[in-house]
């Protein structure tokens, strides 16, 4: 009976290391092209332009000097509605 199970455990091993390897084998093998063209599709069904997101987050990136700047505007600005 002991044979038998540890034949049984030899198999289970067995067939956890072949998942494995095909796992990742097949994730080795997608195309990046395929991997790009179902980025755009899962993007286009959520209503999102990638390339224009990608872009403007390039763009709005902001030096803490002129995050500085900008709180001292809002300040300026508060304090004259605040007079007004």
């Amino acid at each position: 009976m002991s044979d038998l199970s540890r034949q049984y455990d030899d198999i289970e091993v067995m067939t956890a290391v072949m998942d494995t390897a095909t796992t990742q084998a097949s994730a080795k093998q997608v195309p990046q092209e395929e991997v790009d063209r179902i980025k755009r599709q899962v993007a286009d069904e959520a209503g999102l332009e990638l390339r224009q997101e990608l872009n403007s987050a390039e763009a709005v990136k902001t030096t803490p000097k002129t995050a500085e700047v900008d709180e001292v505007q809002l300040a300026e600005n508060l304090k004259a509605l605040r007079a007004a």
